[in-house]
């Protein structure tokens, strides 16, 4: 087609068509009036602004319901740890069963496995008796203890030697049962809900408490709580919480455990088969010892010396980089378990004899030493641990001071280790006699 051709038909098409409509703009902005004014600087500012506060008011709307909701469901939880509370302390006999899990490492240090230890079984009869069933490998009964906090006495009975000992026990229950630590928890301390999980088709809430401090051990640090949805009542605990240690997600979990081992490291345990107010013989809580049974009394437990607490400070402090610990509590137990695991032939002569050290306390039962010695010879209130910040070496700055319950004279320990007898007004810190 040339171009008198295209010519031609654009003519023919205008007279088909017609003139075309003449505009109306004022018919168009009329029509299109909003969109016309949202493009005015000043109109658009208002819109926005308007829209802003829209958002801002929608949100906080939106932050009071969740606050609502939240305070309604604290309230709702404490409701809930009431009657957890409540089913605990009315209970006048309780059983549970314990396990604990370690990783074992093979002889060659090659291989790890989650090791299941030998079970064991608990009964509580209230106010203050206690039983305790240990196994062995096979699932036979290996000892039987029976614990009085009252009188502060044990009857222990090992079964398969038929030996029954009478033994001093330290303070291992509170007055408040063998559930007090739970108690305290939910009653008082900041926990989270953590997810529902179904046991034995029942549908259980999980609540977690997180220790902040890490002069505890790692396994100590959190607690898992099991409670039943429906009853609230208390079904199963974990320690540490799978946060840290999970069964179900450990990568050892299904590898195949070997008849021979190097060593195992205690990753956790779960209290569980929870029972209130089970059927419980009387008899089964006599500190009576059976017939037949040879009985003997246990040596005292061993005290940590003040000798003995000076060495322990300086051994810990040339460990700690030549400074004493912030804390009477001790150490960090983090860095401390990796010495441990590195073995002796990768310490140094400082972490060696740290381990030396402190495995003899542990031992003896003395795990945390600064206070087992104040437990043991120092007047109650009258024992004060200085040593953050404090190098070793120090002549001129008090490491601790305690007043002895023997003789009622204070004691210090100086920085160098020196320790001298002292007056009240020589203290660093006042003291109330």
């Amino acid at each position: 087609m040339n171009k008198s051709e295209d010519w031609a038909f654009e003519e023919k098409l205008r007279e088909s068509l017609g003139a075309p409509s003449k505009a109306d703009f004022d018919h168009w902005r009329s029509r299109h009036e909003n969109a016309i004014a949202y493009l005015n600087p000043i109109v658009t500012k208002n819109y926005r602004s308007r829209r802003s506060m829209i958002v801002r008011l929608t949100s906080v709307a939106m932050g009071i319901l969740i606050l609502f909701a939240l305070v309604a469901f604290i309230d709702f939880e404490q409701q809930s740890f009431a009657r957890t509370v409540k089913a605990i302390d009315k209970a006048t006999t309780i059983t549970w069963t314990r396990t604990v899990y370690s990783r074992a490492t093979s002889e060659d240090g090659k291989r790890t496995w989650i090791r299941t230890e030998p079970r064991s079984e608990w009964a509580y009869r209230s106010p203050n008796l206690y039983r305790n069933t240990l196994y062995d490998e096979e699932g036979n009964v290996r000892s039987v203890e029976i614990i009085d906090t009252l009188l502060n006495k044990a009857l222990h009975l090992d079964i398969q030697r038929k030996k029954a000992t009478w033994l001093n026990k330290p303070e291992q229950f509170g007055p408040g049962g063998p559930f007090e630590s739970v108690k305290n928890i939910l009653l008082n301390k900041p926990i989270e809900l953590v997810g529902q999980k179904e046991l034995n088709g029942v549908k259980v809430n999980v609540f977690r408490y997180r220790r902040d401090t890490k002069v505890i051990d790692e396994r100590t640090r959190t607690t898992d709580i099991w409670l039943d949805a429906k009853t609230k009542q208390l079904v199963r605990m974990y320690s540490p919480g799978a946060s840290i240690f999970n069964l179900v997600t450990d990568p050892d979990r299904d590898k195949p455990a070997e008849k021979r081992l190097s060593k195992a490291s205690m990753l956790g345990s779960m209290t569980g088969n929870i029972v209130f107010d089970a059927k419980l013989d009387p008899e089964l809580f006599s500190l009576i010892p059976p017939q037949g049974f040879e009985i003997a009394v246990a040596a005292p437990k061993p005290t940590v010396t003040e000798s003995e607490l000076i060495e322990w400070l300086g051994v810990t402090a040339r460990y700690n980089g030549g400074m004493f610990f912030d804390t009477y509590r001790g150490f960090d137990l983090e860095p401390y378990n990796k010495v441990v695991e590195k073995g002796k032939a990768n310490r140094t002569e400082d972490e060696q004899k740290m381990v030396e050290v402190q495995t003899k306390h542990l031992h003896n039962g003395n795990g945390v030493v600064m206070p087992s010695f104040a437990n043991e010879y120092a007047v109650n209130g009258r024992f004060r641990y200085l040593g953050k910040g404090v190098k070793l070496g120090s002549t001129d700055r008090i490491v601790m001071f305690y007043k002895l319950k023997s003789t009622g004279t204070y004691r210090a320990i100086y920085g160098d280790l020196t320790v001298k007898d002292v007056v009240p007004e020589d203290l660093p810190l006042p003291v109330r006699e």
